[in-house]
């Protein structure tokens, strides 16, 4: 499954970067977050892994975030992977000429197990879901303005 959301950020794209790279901030705007435990390498680059812990209900789950390319500001591709799938991101940032960021996320998941056959009837859910974060994001850094 493939799709892509993107949105303007009324900040300079230095800044998106670097609260977008700020483990700290990310339960600001990923509900259910947890924790965020880093592994191995400095977060947003690559060879960086970190496992995000969420409480989802009563469920608990965990992720693995991995970086697997970074060019500077301009956009970084991670990984994450659950045992259900693994949602491959590419993150790109672009200035405006305003001094705002366009900011635009490429989603591709690859399902395993059951969610192979479940996927398909919830591709709404997926996308509305990556939306809601993008938009929680966007709110969160124009409030750290």
């Amino acid at each position: 499954m493939e799709y892509e959301h993107s949105t303007k950020i009324s900040l300079p794209v230095d800044r998106v970067y670097a609260l977008l790279n700020d483990h700290a901030g990310m339960k600001h705007w990923m509900p259910g977050l947890t924790a965020v435990e880093p592994i191995e390498g400095e977060n947003g680059h690559v060879g960086s892994k970190a496992i995000l812990r969420f409480q989802m209900g009563k469920r608990i789950m965990s992720m693995e975030e991995h970086v697997l390319e970074a060019n500077g500001k301009d956009h970084v591709v991670a990984e994450y992977r659950s045992p259900m799938a693994v949602n491959r991101v590419k993150k790109t940032l672009s200035a405006n000429p305003d001094g705002s960021t366009e900011y635009r996320m490429e989603n591709h998941f690859t399902f395993r197990g059951v969610m192979r056959l479940m996927a398909p009837l919830m591709k709404g859910t997926f996308k509305k879901t990556s939306l809601g974060y993008l938009e929680r994001f966007k709110a969160y850094a124009e409030s750290q303005a």
